[in-house]
Formats: structure tokens, C-alpha cells, sequence
């Protein structure tokens, strides 16, 4: 996908055209599940207005947005999906198809339980995956801006809204960007740019941490009725905290950032890595980087494994590749998962942002990898990686045609159930449950927001299987 003077080729208009298709087919079908329910009722809007869940205020609004109206939940979520791997092709100059490609790949290829947590669920894909573009764009500008890009004042406006925005989706990635855009501020020439950014970062830092949700938090310890709650105790002493807090980071946060539903793309990072020193006959870093894929099978070095992956693949970038840039998206993930280390309660929805930084950092390094490949093993690797890529898109197309089939089905039970005033309404399992995340009422209260939702009588019984 390089850019040429006559634009792009006719191959890859086709492939973005086809894998957005994929993405808006399944956006499409991606049915409302367990808190989307309340989300499209009034308390929903209660929640975004008050921030008495978090402190994603947009990301709220765009859940709020998307489970009033199935089209806007098509459209927000078929753009997202689709912008992610092309902005990283896009932002990368050599390399773009193979670079777009495998994002997509690795994207429908995402371990089921972490898709059925964001990707195949509204409200999850609102604040951890909808995020991600703006994030993209960010990381690019920041880049450009350390290497010295002029802008115009039009454009520097742009650089302050998009750092204030995409703050109000997560705020653990709030602390991170503005970190990152702090030290950015310092380094790059063209401070007035880097300032709106790091301006905009701040803001929209400050409006996400001053919530009732976090005041909460920081006042007792806990928040949400005791859903968001400490690793310490309030009556720690300051050193406690931190010795609990790291401790709990080192031995169970850090090593998720390399395994388990990131190890497919961390195996792909270390194998690139090793191809370079290959290439460059620097055989210890070869070593190195194959050891750190051992380590990831062996369960029993999984307390130490993180932090040895993390100064094995940041040496290897310093001794191979010399770039700043690669070093520093290796450490975003790290940043971002630090601050929920304070936390003993959240799930693997966390790790969708540590998987598509993942994703940004590999499409970086086939950027700058020297393959040395002829055009011929470029054209067949090329045509693997779509026949695998077409392969799976097809299958995951499938599972959803199939959700959302059972979801036409169950809309026309309730219809027919509420036109005949009847007691009880029968509805179809869904298939293939293990994309989506709790898509049936479980609780009570569950039951009480999903009849709610559907306009389901109170007095009517539902009956799912």
C-alpha cells in the first residue's frame, strides 16, 4: 500500500474495501449484551451525565449513541474496527501492505475471550476499542512533532482537541498520553504544537480524574458499591501501598502485557526482531529474542518473565535498530497497564489497548526491517498472508451472520409475544456464545434492564434455550 504518483493500486482499494466490509458486516451484527441494556435506558443517561460508574465520558456518549440506534452502532463501530489497522498502515511508509494486512489478521484472529470483551461488545468496544484511532493519530503526531514538522495555526487547534478528546475514554491511558506528551514537550522543537497537544492531554486528564467515581475511590478505597476497590488498605502506610501495588503489578500485571491474549502479536514482534538481527549477524540478540518466545510457554518463570521480555526487546531495539520511536512505543503498553496496578478488579478488556499498541509497534518494525526479499518471496508471502486473512474473515463473518440471525429471531418472538398479550416469550440461545460477553440477563436486575430495553411487560416471563 506505498504511496505512488498515481495513488494507490487497484489491489489495495480492493483489500480495504473488502476487510471494512467484514468490519461493518459484524458492527452490524454485534447484539446488545448485559450492561448495554441499562446504557439504553434513562439510567444510562443518569450514568454519563452524573460519571457515577467512571470516568469515560466519551466513550459513555458514544454507548449511550449506539444503544439508542442500531444504524449509529454500525456505522461508529464499522469505522472504528476499520480504521485501526489502515491508520497503521497508513502512518508507516514502506511495508503497507504487508503492514495492513497482518493488522487485520492479527485483529480477526483476537483470542476469543478478549473479543467477547471488546470487540463483540458495544459498551466494551465504546471505551477500549473506539478509542484507539484517536490514539493512533496521536502517537503520529507526537512523532512528527519530534522530528521537527512545522504545522499550521489550523492545524495546531486540531492537536489540542484531539488531545482532549481522546482523554475522556479510559483513564488509565490518560495518565500514560500524558506522561508521554509531558516528556515530548520538552524534547521537540516546536513548542507551541507539542504544548496544545500536551494542553489538550492535560484537560482532558483533569475532567477524567475529577469525577465522583474517582473522588470516591481516593476517599475510602473503594467505588461503584465496592466493584472498584484497592489492592491496599487505606490505613497502609505510604510504602505499603507502593510495596503492594508494585508487587501485584511485576508478579500479575506485567507478564499478561506478553502472554496470553497478546502472545500472538509479542511472538510476532520478537520474531521480526530476531529476522533483523539475523540479518545483521548479531547472533546473541538472535538468542535473546528466541528465549524470550521460550519464556512465554513456561509457566513457572511467569513472575520474572515480564520484566525480562520487556529489557530484552528494549536492548534489542537500542543494539539493532537505534530508534527512539520503536523504544518508546515498546514502553506505552507498560505505562498504560501500570496505573490499574492500584486496582484488584478488572478484567481482560484492559488488555485490548496493551494488544493494539502491540499491533502499532509491529506494523513499525516491518516498516523499518530491511527483509531483503525478492519480489517474487514478497508476492507469495503477500498472497499467504491473504489467503489466511480471507480465510478467517469469511469464518468470523459467519459466526455473526449467524448472531445476528438469532438476534432478527428473537426481536420477531418479543413482537410476536407482545401482540398475543401472551404470559411468556421464548427466546433462541445465541450461538457461538464465547464472542459475546454475558448476552444474557444473569441477575434480577439483569432481567429487570433487558425486558426494560425490549419493551418486554414486567409481568411476562422470558424463557431462553
Amino acid at each position: 500500500m506505498e504511496k505512488t504518483c498515481k495513488g494507490l493500486r487497484g489491489y489495495e482499494i480492493a483489500a480495504v474495501a473488502v476487510c471494512s466490509l467484514a468490519w461493518f458486516f459484524i458492527a452490524f451484527n454485534i447484539p446488545y449484551t448485559h450492561d448495554d441494556w441499562d446504557w439504553g435506558l434513562k439510567i444510562g443517561m443518569d450514568h454519563l451525565i452524573n460519571a457515577d460508574l467512571n470516568s469515560r465520558y466519551m466513550g459513555n456518549l458514544i454507548e449511550v449513541l449506539m444503544t439508542r440506534s442500531v444504524l449509529l452502532k454500525t456505522l461508529i463501530l464499522g469505522l472504528g474496527y476499520s480504521l485501526i489497522p489502515l491508520l497503521i498502515a497508513y502512518f508507516n511508509e514502506k511495508n503497507r501492505a504487508a503492514v495492513y494486512l497482518l493488522g487485520n489478521m492479527f485483529m480477526f484472529f483476537l483470542d476469543k475471550e478478549l473479543w467477547s470483551e471488546s470487540f463483540g461488545w458495544v459498551a466494551g468496544a465504546a471505551n477500549y476499542v473506539m478509542v484507539m484511532p484517536l490514539v493512533i493519530c496521536w502517537i503520529y503526531v507526537l512523532k512528527h512533532l519530534l522530528e521537527g514538522r512545522k504545522y499550521k495555526v489550523s492545524t495546531r487547534v486540531l492537536f489540542a482537541l484531539l488531545g482532549l478528546v481522546m482523554q475522556l475514554f479510559l483513564e488509565n491511558i490518560a495518565l500514560a498520553v500524558c506522561l508521554i506528551a509531558l516528556a515530548a514537550l520538552f524534547i521537540a522543537e516546536d513548542k507551541i504544537s507539542t504544548g496544545l497537544v500536551f494542553g489538550g492531554n492535560l484537560a482532558g486528564f483533569l475532567i477524567c480524574m475529577f469525577s465522583g467515581t474517582v473522588r470516591d475511590l481516593v476517599g475510602t478505597g473503594s467505588a461503584v458499591e465496592g466493584y472498584r476497590r484497592f489492592v491496599f488498605d487505606m490505613a497502609d502506610p505510604f510504602m505499603v501501598k507502593i510495596g503492594k501495588s508494585l508487587s501485584f503489578f511485576f508478579a500479575d500485571c506485567m507478564p499478561l502485557i506478553y502472554t496470553k491474549w497478546n502472545m500472538p502479536v509479542c511472538i510476532a514482534i520478537l520474531l521480526v526482531l530476531s529476522f533483523i538481527a539475523w540479518n545483521k549477524k548479531n547472533y546473541i540478540f538472535l538468542v535473546l529474542n528466541l528465549v524470550c518466545i521460550t519464556l512465554m510457554f513456561i509457566p513457572a518463570v511467569r513472575t520474572f518473565m515480564g520484566v525480562f521480555i520487556f529489557i530484552a526487546v528494549m536492548a534489542s531495539l537500542i543494539v539493532l535498530l537505534s530508534d527512539k520511536f520503536a523504544c518508546g512505543l515498546w514502553c506505552f503498553p507498560v505505562l498504560v497497564i501500570l496505573p490499574m496496578c492500584v486496582l484488584d478488579n478488572w478484567g481482560p478488556r484492559l488488555y485490548i489497548t496493551v494488544f493494539l499498541l502491540h499491533l502499532v509497534m509491529l506494523g513499525h518494525l516491518i516498516s523499518v526491517a530491511t527483509l531483503k526479499l525478492s519480489d517474487s518471496m514478497s508476492k507469495i508471502l503477500l498472497m499467504g498472508l491473504c489467503a489466511l486473512l480471507v480465510i478467517r474473515m469469511l469464518l468470523m463473518c459467519l459466526i455473526y451472520f449467524e448472531i445476528g440471525r438469532c438476534s432478527a429471531s428473537r426481536a420477531s418472538a418479543i413482537s410476536d409475544a407482545g401482540s398475543a398479550s401472551a404470559s411468556e416469550v421464548y427466546l433462541d440461545a445465541f450461538p457461538h456464545e464465547m464472542y459475546l460477553y454475558e448476552p444474557d440477563p444473569e441477575t434480577t436486575e439483569r432481567m429487570e434492564y433487558f425486558k426494560a430495553f425490549y419493551g418486554i411487560p414486567e409481568d411476562m416471563d422470558v424463557i431462553i434455550g
